[in-house]
């Protein structure tokens, strides 16, 4: 079975966070990482591994500081395109052998 790590809420907005360093075959980050369209910045920092894929999801505050909510969420899919990040809204991956569904829930 496939490993997972899976962080949720980490608000970086408030307290810097650097995760430990995981063998998980999948990083999952389920929502409000960080505000203000800084969340990919910081993942692709905290998560540099192209060979570790990353489920992502935005949550409400990681659209904080912002009053287009649609532009957020194009930039932050132009800042993966092509990365080991997964972002998903309303979408679906399967990593490892494991179908992930994704969507911030409003």
């Amino acid at each position: 079975m496939p490993s997972l790590q899976i962080l949720s809420d980490l608000h970086i907005e408030f307290q810097a966070l650097q995760p430990v360093r995981t063998d998980a075959d999948v990083v999952v980050l389920a929502g409000d990482i960080h505000s203000g369209g800084r969340t990919i910045e910081w993942v692709k920092q905290a998560f540099p591994f192209a060979d570790r894929p990353v489920v992502l999801v935005l949550g409400n505050h990681d659209y904080w500081d912002h009053t287009d909510v649609s532009g957020v969420l194009d930039k932050a899919r132009d800042e993966t395109a092509g990365t080991h990040i997964h972002l998903l809204e309303n979408d679906a991956v399967t990593l490892a052998g494991i179908r992930f569904l994704g969507c911030t829930l409003w």
